[in-house]
């Protein structure tokens, strides 16, 4: 008997070896037989050294290297916190055999944001990959030594306090008005510089001096903090991260945390087939050594999701982020009315600087004013400054004719007198007021001999004397 139930044992534990080695053995076998891409592009929807792009480059990497794919191409569509890229993505008819567009919660928020006919959920979701702390930074220089420092500010004088970030909708704008939110501020104070395209735009504005902190994913301030040229003062992550002596708002009491995460996603023309390579060779990445490495040196969160449950996450994203943009009632616009203008200028610590900018606003007004009445003085001066020197043209050209006419008169007469050559000109003389003396000194004769031609003038024209001669003409000048 016992002997008979020892073989009955040995004969069970052969046949689970038999299988368990069998089963092993199709693993082995189907994990060998996953195809390798030949080529896979990856549509990328910023700039070059932006958020996307570092993800996007560290697949290139892992997968290139652990020859998951022989060839990748990387194009970066830049716009509209992504919303060009994913449009494009959505209406491209691809040449390429496999192609994937890399997304996340900044796309969904632009699209949403600026109320675009297209969304993240008309392509078909393969799987999510990484979450992403978002960093607050100041410049290196900055007065603002910490956090506490900042959100300080930001209490005190809303509108003073610059932010520089991502596109409008992404999630950086997103996260400051949670944040705002949070701390029982107004929104629409939100002093919020959108930087289209990402990448590290928003660490050289900061840098600039232009602006008073900047919000962004880690890894697009690592070449900045590499340089010291900025500071990360706080992590939206909602537990510290480890390696980073950075705090996160959590743990200075700001109960918020917010991070982007990134996901991986193909056309809905893509047939099934490629879809399930595609869904092994991201299921395989996220196994892999070399990718669990980069997300810890990155600051990176492991979030793998698979295409079901993405599906579903992205769903209760959209309806959240939905919620954010939704457009506000009436009454919230009252809040921008001129009431609560000067009641937020009444109790800003700055109001004296106010008054005084009032002040020259009104004297600039008036100083406008007054040169405007001055201008116009002006120009009714030149009026009739110009009304006068026509008056004087005139006035002339009547004188000039006069004179013309007195002109044609004189030589008419002397001719009728018949006076000769050198009488005409003595009378000339003589009407011009010469003397006898004067006339023969610019004639080179004896004054006798003027005083003789001058009787034979006096003679011939039946006048007495030079009074009559000048009386004669002067006469046609005189008025009736």
């Amino acid at each position: 008997m016992l002997k008979n139930l020892i073989f009955l044992i040995i004969i069970i534990f052969s046949w689970y070896s038999i299988s368990t080695t069998h089963a092993l053995s199709e693993k082995t076998e189907k994990t060998e037989k996953t195809e390798t891409i030949e080529h896979l592009t990856i549509y990328v929807p910023g700039a070059e050294n932006g958020g996307y792009d570092y993800t996007a480059n560290a697949l290139n990497d892992v997968l290139l290297q652990s020859g998951l794919v022989k060839k990748i191409d990387i194009v970066h569509l830049v716009g509209v916190g992504g919303v060009l890229a994913l449009t494009h993505f959505i209406h491209n008819v691809f040449t390429e055999e496999y192609a994937i567009l890399l997304g996340g919660r900044s796309m969904m928020g632009a699209a949403l944001y600026n109320n675009s006919s297209v969304s993240i959920l008309q392509t078909t979701p393969l799987a999510c990959l990484i979450g992403k702390p978002l960093a607050i930074a100041v410049e290196k220089n900055s007065p603002i030594e910490n956090i506490n420092d900042l959100l300080e500010g930001i209490s005190t004088d809303t509108l003073m306090i610059k932010w520089i970030g991502g596109s409008a909708g992404a999630v950086d704008n997103v996260f400051l008005k949670d944040l705002f939110v949070e701390m029982g501020l107004d929104v629409e104070e939100l002093n919020y510089h959108p930087v289209p395209g990402g990448g590290q735009a928003v660490a050289k504005q900061l840098i600039s001096g232009n602006y008073t902190a900047a919000i962004s994913t880690l890894d697009e301030f690592s070449q900045a903090i590499s340089d010291k040229e900025i500071r990360i003062i706080a992590l939206t992550s909602k537990e510290v991260i480890e390696g980073l002596d950075i705090p996160t708002l959590t743990s200075v009491g700001i109960n918020i945390a917010m991070n982007d995460w990134h996901g991986v996603f193909i056309s809905t023309k893509t047939s099934e087939s490629k879809k399930h390579i595609l869904s092994e060779l991201f299921e395989n990445l996220s196994k892999n050594s070399m990718w669990q490495k980069i997300i810890k040196d990155s600051h990176w969160q492991n979030k793998y999701i698979d295409d079901d449950k993405f599906l579903d996450f992205l769903n209760s994203e959209q309806a959240l982020l939905s919620s954010k943009f939704t457009a506000k009632k009436t009454d919230s616009v009252a809040k921008n009315s001129f009431d609560k203008q000067t009641k937020n200028l009444l109790r800003n610590p700055y109001r004296w600087a106010s008054y005084i900018a009032i002040v020259c606003v009104i004297l600039l007004i008036m100083i406008l004013i007054i040169k405007a009445k001055n201008k116009n003085r002006e120009e009714k001066l030149q009026h009739n400054l110009k009304k006068i020197e026509e008056e004087n043209r005139q006035n002339k050209e009547k004188l000039a004719e006069k004179v013309n006419g007195l002109s044609k008169h004189i030589e008419h007469e002397f001719a009728k007198w018949g006076l000769t050559p050198t009488e005409k000109e003595i009378a000339l003389m003589l009407l011009k007021g010469l003397t006898f003396k004067e006339i023969a000194e610019v004639r080179s004769k004896s004054e006798r001999t003027v005083r003789q031609q001058a009787g034979a003038i006096y003679a011939k024209s039946s006048l007495s004397n030079r009074s009559d001669l000048a009386a004669y003409f002067l006469e046609d000048l005189m008025a009736p």
